[in-house]
């Protein structure tokens, strides 16, 4: 089913690689996951164990192995001093960080991180910048009691998110409850339309 899947989107994408918008976009299907800011504050009962390093080497903060497994998976944390870190790259083998001065870390280029706006796409299959309508999410309760509109902004990547795949970010800390509350689930298909494409002085392409 997956390689079906994965078939009809590459079937969809422009010369250029992401879906044509030209005369509106079609819908696609993909397969939903989540993504967070980790707390540190979360696992305080674990030894502190392992070391945060910047691309450079300078030591950013000690932690435990279990935060350290967990930020490495998510991109993002938030440390007990209230520092946010997010992965700045890869150096001897292993993850590396940066001090973000953004609420919730950055995205692709200047993109600030914005909780159920931002989603990670392959910018093969939807082109980074654009605004997207996934109708799963559209009158989905959020905390403080609003109520999602189903517009997301493709402004993020990740190094699983490919073909079929995208990822929405939930703010501080495992929120997927929100999700599952309206039955979105992990790998659960999405329906998602671009109905802005990305605009020539968008966040994803300037420089931090």
């Amino acid at each position: 089913m997956r390689k079906i899947v994965v078939a009809f989107l590459l079937g969809l994408v422009t010369s250029a690689g992401a879906l044509a918008f030209e005369n509106g976009s079609p819908n696609v299907i993909l397969r939903n996951t989540y993504y967070y800011v980790v707390l540190e504050d979360e696992f305080a009962q674990f030894p502190v164990t392992d070391e945060l390093r910047t691309l450079d080497g300078e030591l950013l903060a000690r932690v435990s192995h279990q935060y350290h497994r967990a930020v490495d998976i998510e991109g993002t944390g938030r440390l007990r001093d209230g520092r946010i870190i997010n992965f700045a790259g890869r150096k001897d083998g292993e993850i590396r960080y940066f001090v973000s001065d953004a609420r919730y870390g950055y995205g692709v280029g200047r993109c600030q991180l914005v909780p159920f706006r931002t989603v990670a796409v392959d910018p093969e299959v939807v082109a980074l910048g654009s605004v997207v309508y996934i109708a799963e999410t559209d009158g989905m309760k959020l905390p403080g009691g609003k109520v999602h509109d189903g517009y997301w902004r493709a402004e993020d990547i990740g190094g699983a998110i490919r073909h079929d795949r995208i990822d929405l970010f939930v703010g501080d800390g495992d929120r997927g409850d929100i999700l599952t509350a309206v039955h979105i689930h992990n790998l659960s298909p999405l329906t998602v339309k671009v109905v802005e494409a990305p605009k020539p002085d968008s966040c994803v392409h300037q420089e931090r």
